[in-house]
């Protein structure tokens, strides 16, 4: 198995490595995002200053997060993966 230190936000370089079956071991942030977003981005095209993180570099776990609502606000009870598959079609590549 091959294990890989990377910390965001991820170089081109440091993406195109990768192989599938590779152990990697992120440092840095992480964001989370369904098809909603990914159709967002895709077809409104926002603006960086509009968005509350880069996009550049950065890695999106593909989640079905469960959020629950607190007196002080959200907190993340869970957030397993899900199919990237439905996504593919807003893919650059």
């Amino acid at each position: 198995m091959n294990i890989r230190r990377l910390t965001t936000p991820l170089s081109e370089e440091d993406a195109g490595s990768l192989r599938v079956g590779d152990f990697v071991m992120l440092n840095g942030m992480l964001v989370t995002g369904r098809d909603r977003i990914h159709k967002f981005l895709f077809s409104e095209k926002p603006d960086s200053k509009s968005i509350p993180f880069e996009l550049k570099g950065a890695v999106l776990y593909h989640c079905g997060p469960i959020i629950k609502k607190e007196e002080q606000g959200y907190r993340l009870v869970a957030g397993g993966p899900t199919t990237s598959q439905r996504v593919e079609m807003y893919e650059w590549w």
